[in-house]
């Protein structure tokens, strides 16, 4: 593919779909395209020099508390008309698709391709609620192509938007994440030097969509029923964190588990998840589930709930264990990690190797490529009616 002039624009979050545009970002400029990121902040996983980075911010007006839509319009707009851009690439739906859709009606044939890739809940959230739906489904149609991580996404996608996505899975770096005994000392730092029979791990934005307090019981379970008990080290910050400290005072399990904050380097994370026995996701939903990945890469199976895109991810009974309630939550991990140790080590090499094979980032980012190209000729050449 000729050298392209691209942007990606993100949210500057740790979410998965802030991660996913950067690695992808960075995988475009390794291959010799020139790519600017937009966010309203530097994202935390953009750590390529041969990425540029442009600020996406609000205007210096009471109406706006941060950059929305128009913003990034604006933005957008003046950096083509100073540097054209080929192609731009959009992630998350809202409020960058209305983004698109300004750029599209300023610019006209003037303006780049424009991709968009949908993540999560952009689709199963905004796209329940009638308000905002069929707003989002006529700025889609200003784009020249659309992705989701997942069949999942891609289905929920058609029913709610009317549009049909192509389906792009999340790839995950085994250079980073990849099994690694190194971390269990850092781990055991985190608890103070408090061992356990078994160590489980759980990484999120601690949303009430990701249940976490669902690992309370899941824990007061295993501290007592391991030989050697149980602890749980979870990563991550959010609005039900308070609550999971206090369920978990409550059952007299509060030294059992250990929070920290989100680890802007991602080879730090992928230490302390490498450094455990089960990674846990109980999940009200979810698009696709690229913590899971993470954790599959670093050779931890996955135990979590049979939800949205995560039977896409976790080979039920080979890389983890999916469960359909959960109240079904401590007997699955108990089927785990009470496994014979040549079971578990079969486990644990098939997640790594699952993963490396299925969401390589080289993969990923010729499937991308190929959307662009046909981003690139349905703009370029569009169809008379």
């Amino acid at each position: 593919m000729s050298r392209l002039e691209i942007g990606v624009v993100c949210l500057a979050s740790l979410g998965g779909s802030g991660t996913v545009a950067v690695e992808l970002a960075q995988e475009l400029a390794a291959r010799g395209h020139r790519v600017t990121v937009l966010a309203e902040a530097r994202p935390p996983r953009l750590r390529d020099a041969n990425v540029d980075f442009a600020q996406v911010v609000a205007p210096e007006h009471p109406l706006f508390a941060q950059p929305d839509a128009l913003a990034l319009a604006a933005t957008l707009i003046a950096r083509h008309r100073e540097r054209p851009f080929d192609l731009v690439h959009l992630h998350y739906g809202v409020p960058h698709a209305v983004a698109a859709h300004l750029v599209r009606e300023a610019l006209g044939a003037s303006g780049p391709a424009l991709v968009l890739t949908l993540h999560g809940t952009d689709v199963t959230t905004f796209g329940a609620d009638a308000r905002y739906a069929s707003v989002i489904a006529a700025c889609l149609r200003s784009v020249d192509a659309i992705t989701t991580p997942s069949a999942f996404l891609q289905r929920a996608t058609q029913q709610a938007f009317d549009v049909a996505p192509v389906v792009v899975p999340n790839s995950v770096d085994p250079a980073i994440f990849r099994p690694d005994a190194a971390g269990r000392a850092r781990v055991d730092e985190i608890f103070g030097g408090r061992r356990a029979g078994a160590t489980l791990v759980h990484v999120s934005n601690f949303r009430p969509v990701k249940q976490t307090r669902a690992l309370v019981p899941l824990m007061q379970h295993l501290t007592r029923s391991l030989r050697g008990g149980a602890r749980l080290l979870l990563v991550g910050d959010g609005p039900e964190r308070e609550r999971v400290e206090a369920d978990a005072r409550a059952a007299g399990i509060g030294d059992a588990l250990r929070f920290v904050a989100p680890a802007d380097d991602p080879a730090t994370l992928a230490s302390w998840i490498a450094a455990c026995d089960l990674f846990v996701l109980p999940s009200e939903i979810e698009s696709f589930g690229l913590a899971a990945l993470e954790a599959l890469a670093c050779g931890v199976p996955v135990l979590a709930t049979r939800v949205g895109g995560l039977p896409e991810v976790v080979r039920d009974g080979a890389t983890g264990m999916l469960v359909d309630a959960l109240d079904a939550l401590p007997a699955a991990a108990e089927t785990v990690l009470r496994a014979p140790a040549g079971a578990r080590t079969a486990m644990s090499i098939a997640a790594a190797r699952d993963a490396r094979e299925r969401f390589s980032p080289g993969a990923t980012t010729d499937a991308y490529e190929a959307v662009h190209r046909r981003a690139l000729g349905a703009f370029r050449n569009p169809r008379s009616d």
